[in-house]
């Protein structure tokens, strides 16, 4: 399965992973950012990141997980997707570093 349903009002509505550009932790909410808007869910990212376990997803901080296809530019703390600076924690560093194609 290579997508998530995602609460909306009263039903669901279906977003591929290839959409999602990144969640984001928001106090008791969780934003799930994709190419075409963003969703807010009652959930914790540790939830979303279990239900997303997929290689094409690392958690960078302690408020983000990514989806690596999406990033455009990693500098030595964060990193970009579209107009978004997300930071990077020195923990996670080293796995998103070892899950990306480094020449």
């Amino acid at each position: 399965m290579n997508e998530v349903f995602i609460r909306k009002g009263a039903g669901y509505v279906k977003v591929p992973y290839d959409q999602i550009l990144y969640i984001e932790n928001i106090g008791d909410y969780v934003r799930i950012k994709t190419n075409e808007g963003s969703h807010t869910i009652h959930s914790t990212l540790k939830r979303i990141g279990e239900k997303l376990a997929n290689s094409e997803f690392v958690k960078v901080h302690r408020s983000y997980i990514i989806n690596l296809s999406k990033i455009s530019n990693i500098a030595d703390s964060s990193l970009k997707i579209e107009d978004k600076t997300i930071p990077i924690s020195r923990a996670n560093r080293p796995k998103l570093m070892s899950m990306i194609n480094v020449i």
